[in-house]
């Protein structure tokens, strides 16, 4: 067999001491190829080799389980679905109260109280973590029926667990070069960067956008945007040495308030944007309030805007939202006075 078509050989669905019973997994796919395509191949050869009505790839982000990827033949769930975390037979099992494998979801109480099977029928259940090497929960690998299974399904355990660290490592790939990609951006070579703040310039900015919304629709991981812009630069009526020593300060202020994996940037005039990939929302609030700290103790007033990258929506959307919300604070300061 060519190595190009290698096969890895894994417990299949004969018992576990029938020594012929093997079964033919795909290839482990190259970081390469990328999370995206590991999870479609996964979820293709469960149908065909463990068929239920739902399996899916999911993102645990806080509160929230994220349906990154789907193969749905009976619930009409589709990916980019978002639940609440705490209503899952996922979270359940993620924090041991019942089992990977239940093939009478009747039977295991905490998973026969979900909230989620209150308005889904719900047979069936495997679920397996999906966990990094620093043992970080990335989300789980999940699949639904809306009948019982028989109980020689529990025997299927060592390849979902196979299946499963396959995906982990997969991830954790794509996860650590995604961000050297990013960092590559943020390096700020001579040609990214603002001369007169020291920050990434507007082409940097889009280019690190581009790459940040490849990683959030292959990864689900939360991203946010804050747009900014100086109170008090106004090119008609300032110097050009206040003007120059205000942006100075501002570039040194973002980059003490921000961490160092934070796209900062100058877009235009004085208007400052920062990306924030792999925070949750109430993360991203800390980062903007010690922004606005940081600029005040700068003695720099600023009009600032938040937003999330919503699922369903890009970063662009994102943008856009948190650039209306920094001039409705900006029109409210100025009504105000």
């Amino acid at each position: 067999m060519p190595a190009s078509h290698a096969v890895m050989l894994a417990v299949g669905r004969c018992p576990l001491s029938d020594p012929a019973a093997v079964t033919l997994l795909p290839r482990a796919p190259s970081a390469l190829h990328g999370f995206s395509e590991a999870s479609r191949g996964v979820l293709t050869f469960l149908h065909q080799h463990l068929p239920m009505g739902l399996w899916c790839v999911t993102r645990k982000n806080g509160h929230s389980w994220l349906v990154l990827h789907v193969d749905d033949r009976a619930y009409s769930i589709a990916g980019g679905s978002v639940l609440h975390w705490s209503d899952t037979l996922c979270e359940r099992m993620v924090g041991g109260s019942g089992p990977n494998i239940a093939p009478d979801v009747g039977q295991v109480p905490s998973y026969r109280d979900a909230p989620m099977r209150q308005v889904m029928p719900i047979g069936a259940y495997v679920g397996l973590p999906v966990t990094l090497a620093d043992g970080t929960l990335f989300g789980t690998l999940c699949g639904l029926d809306a009948a019982p299974q028989a109980d020689t399904v529990i025997a299927e355990l060592p390849l979902l667990r196979l299946l499963v660290d396959l995906l982990a490592n997969v991830a954790a790939a794509q996860l650590a070069r995604d961000e050297q990609d990013r960092a590559n951006v943020r390096a700020r070579a001579p040609v990214d960067t603002d001369h007169a703040t020291g920050l990434l310039n507007r082409a940097a900015w889009d280019r690190y956008v581009r790459k940040a919304e490849a990683h959030c629709r292959a990864l689900g991981s939360p991203c946010a945007a804050i747009c900014l812009e100086l109170d008090e630069l106004q090119p008609l009526t300032s110097s050009r040495i206040d003007d120059e020593d205000l942006l100075k300060r501002t570039g040194r202020a973002l980059s003490a308030a921000t961490r160092g994996n934070d796209a900062v940037a100058r877009l235009e005039g004085s208007e400052f944007g920062v990306l924030i990939v792999g925070l949750p929302e109430s993360g991203v609030r800390t980062v903007a309030e010690r922004i606005q700290t940081g600029l005040a103790n700068a003695g720099i007033s600023a009009s600032s805007g938040v937003r999330m990258r919503r699922v369903g929506t890009s970063i662009d959307d994102a943008i856009l939202g948190a650039d209306a919300a920094m001039h409705f604070q900006k029109a409210s300061m100025f009504r105000r006075a």
